[in-house]
């Protein structure tokens, strides 16, 4: 993540909406998140913001989390994705109410969408928070983390993935895979596209234990074969092996691109 960049991608929002950055952090629920990035730019860190961060912050600033991450999309996309939402499930008050943006029209950033304060969809249901959210624990050794077979809560279904069937999610866990997912961040994950070279994926192994837990991992597919299935990692950089008879199960994590329908 480039954090330079995305921090002035975030201070054009901010001129342009005529929001100050403790105002835009306050109303996304994200206390000094500007600020703090801000610093992390100014002392060259490594890390700064987390994609969760980034999720909550881009409806306040009225754009899209792929745009302010990336730059990738119509910096006023946002507006449109709204409009597309609208013609048959909710409507939405201004984002920030300047005369007290705490108490913007927010939901808490388990989704990147709008509902009205009063969470009353207009037309149907507004966007089913039907998308389980599977149990995770800290993996021990080599593991990032084991499922732990339970659902432990369900969240909004973006615009991008209305129709999709086969989608789960699950909050990550440990450092890995830092700067692109960190600790805490939320992520969506189909079961029915299969990983193409490049993308990001959730592996879990079969279980070496009665307990029947497996060792799961978020890692980034570099290539494949009928014997194994070879990923890297950021943090630290390395290659990660995975024997094809070790893998139980093995999906595709959703890009953000995909989940807003940009």
């Amino acid at each position: 993540m480039d954090l330079a960049a995305v921090l002035a991608r975030i201070e054009l929002r901010l001129k342009i909406l005529g929001v100050s950055a403790n105002a835009a952090s306050m109303a996304a629920r994200k206390p000094d998140a500007i600020r703090n990035l801000q610093r992390a730019v100014k002392n060259n860190a490594r890390t700064g913001i987390s994609t969760a961060t980034i999720a909550a912050l881009a409806p306040v600033l009225k754009t899209t989390p792929s745009w302010l991450l990336e730059g990738i999309g119509d910096e006023n996309a946002l507006d449109s994705l709204v409009d597309k939402v609208n013609q048959n499930t909710l409507v939405t008050k201004p984002l920030i109410d300047t005369n007290n943006p705490i108490q913007a029209t927010i939901d808490p950033p388990d989704g990147v969408y709008l509902t009205p304060a009063d969470h009353t969809p207009v037309g149907g249901s507004g966007l089913a928070r039907d998308v389980p959210v599977l149990g995770v624990a800290v993996g021990g050794e080599d593991a990032d983390f084991q499922f732990n077979g339970e659902t432990i809560d369900r969240v909004r279904r973006p615009v991008g993935i209305a129709g999709q069937q086969g989608v789960y999610a699950l909050y990550v866990v440990g450092t890995s895979m830092e700067p692109k997912y960190e600790e805490g961040d939320l992520i969506y994950v189909s079961t029915t596209r299969p990983p193409m070279i490049g993308d990001y994926v959730v592996i879990e192994l079969h279980s070496e234990t009665v307990d029947g837990i497996g060792k799961g991992y978020i890692k980034r597919l570099k290539s494949r074969n009928s014997s194994k299935i070879i990923c890297t990692q950021h943090n630290p950089p390395k290659e990660v092996t995975f024997a094809r008879n070790r893998v139980k199960a093995f999906h595709r994590v959703i890009p953000w691109n995909e989940l807003l329908g940009t």
